[in-house]
């Protein structure tokens, strides 16, 4: 599935067999059909994988936020799920590629993909929850809060020349947490 996931992120799933898939996992084209049946069935296991690393890393934060009362929108809790967030997406750089080859058109990875998107839907509606309730992103629904999450939090280390180029050095996800941590807060005077 590593091998998979690498040569998906980088040349889309189209561009790739299954056959290359084994020559790069070291494995007999044969396995792979028997294990995952098709190239599909490769890349929705790749996906199911990344989807449940992912929910792992963000439950755990967001459980914290709705165990906790506050009028505050960024005081521990918040932080330490967004700064979650943007470090699962550094740990994941080939999910923002992914994203990027299959988000361009409708098909039906798209439609897998925004399928596994309902855990990290409900880690972040807490966080939106208490983002909306505080005052400071009022206007901001749920799915729109994960949108803007994916696109500054994720899609940056999905494309690391770019961000390189950019910044003049390598993207660093604590420094990236906080500088979007300050964008979403910069209007309150609780930081």
């Amino acid at each position: 599935m590593a091998a998979a996931r690498t040569l998906f992120a980088q040349r889309g799933v189209d561009a790739v067999g299954t056959r290359e898939i084994a020559g790069a996992a070291g494995v007999t084209h044969g396995l792979v059909r028997h294990h995952f049946g098709s190239k599909q069935g490769v890349w929705q296991a790749v996906v199911d994988a990344a989807d449940a690393e992912f929910a792992a890393t963000l439950q755990p934060l967001a459980d914290a936020i709705t165990r906790t009362e506050t009028e505050s929108p960024c005081e521990p809790d918040t932080a330490a799920f967004i700064e979650g967030f943007i470090r699962a997406c550094a740990r994941q750089p080939d999910i923002a590629r992914l994203l990027v080859h299959e988000g361009s058109v409708p098909n039906d990875r798209l439609d897998y993909l925004l399928g596994s998107l309902n855990s990290a839907r409900a880690a972040v509606a807490p966080v939106a929850a208490r983002l909306r309730a505080s005052g400071a992103l009022p206007d901001v629904d749920d799915d729109e809060f994960l949108l803007l999450l994916l696109l500054a939090g994720m899609l940056p280390f999905g494309v690391p020349a770019l961000a390189q180029g950019v910044l003049g050095q390598p993207l660093s996800p604590d420094r990236h947490a906080r500088v979007l941590l300050a964008t979403l807060f910069s209007g309150t005077s609780d930081r």
